[in-house]
């Protein structure tokens, strides 16, 4: 239109700045990841006074006694929760022993009962206390070892000790030639009976029960007990055939000669081994019982 001004052409309104994109945020866990530490240093060995021990001990074993001594004694002041606490105070008392100082060491193996009553070392320090005191000056020292060994055995029937206590006190009741009561014998009998046939009964597979076995049979046999005599030698020659096989021989002439039992005689001569000296007249007895 005419005087009137043209009209200016409308522009775009103008963009506006979109706003820029955040860096990607860091998970929470690579946030909170602590920083590498260190590694600890190497743990230092422990020292439980085994090679001080074993010190102590090689003195024992080649006669240095009193320096033996002088070691376990500061092995016991520097480690005194060691588990080789018992064993040192047993050797103590054992290195009193090689010196010649019997009653230091019998103190000794009595302290090592006291303070240690469970433990392994109370049945071997009982033990040789009472060998100790069969060597000491005392006048009643066997009556005393005897009731020595005998606590040994009742107290720890579950050791190696047990059935060489029996076999001691055995001995010194055989020596001494003391008697009790029996109720299998039936009668007073050599109370080294009732121990031997203790071990035979509850060691019957130590070597111990071997020679207690012997002996007992022989014992039995001095009383008369014929019949218990046989079934001694039986047991000697079935639990230990080797080097044993005249006890087949002993059976069998105590059941022909004493017991007049032919089938039991029979039996016992036909085990002879042919190794046997008596080999040759288990036979004819044999042949001549089978009639």
């Amino acid at each position: 239109p005419d005087g009137g001004a043209e009209d200016e052409p409308s522009q775009p309104a103008p963009a506006q700045p979109k706003p820029s994109t955040p860096p990607p945020t860091e998970t929470r866990s690579a946030q909170r990841e602590p920083a590498a530490r260190p590694a600890p240093a190497p743990a230092q060995p422990v020292n439980n006074g085994d090679s001080e021990y074993k010190v102590a001990l090689d003195k024992l074993k080649a006669g240095l006694f009193d320096p033996a001594i002088a070691d376990f004694e500061d092995f016991l002041k520097r480690f005194p929760r060691s588990e080789r606490v018992p064993g040192a105070y047993l050797a103590i008392a054992e290195s009193h022993v090689g010196a010649g100082r019997i009653e230091e060491a019998l103190a000794g193996f009595v302290e090592v009962q006291s303070r240690f009553p469970q433990a392994r070392e109370s049945a071997q320090a009982s033990y040789r206390q009472g060998e100790l005191m069969l060597m000491s000056g005392r006048s009643d020292r066997k009556a005393q070892a005897r009731e020595i060994f005998d606590r040994t055995a009742t107290r720890f029937p579950n050791t190696a000790w047990a059935p060489l206590a029996l076999m001691a006190k055995a001995s010194i009741e055989l020596e001494e030639k003391i008697e009790v009561n029996d109720p299998v014998a039936g009668g007073r009998v050599p109370a080294a009976i009732i121990s031997y046939r203790m071990v035979a009964e509850l060691y019957g597979s130590t070597p111990h029960a071997e020679k207690a076995l012997a002996r007992l049979a022989t014992l039995y046999d001095d009383e008369k007990r014929f019949d218990l005599a046989a079934a001694a030698y039986e047991q000697l020659a079935s639990s230990f055939p080797s080097g044993n096989g005249d006890a087949w021989w002993e059976a069998g002439q105590l059941y022909d000669r004493k017991l007049d039992d032919d089938q039991k005689a029979i039996a016992a001569y036909g085990k002879v081994p042919q190794s046997s000296r008596h080999y040759d007249a288990a036979q004819k007895r044999i042949s001549k019982l089978s009639r």
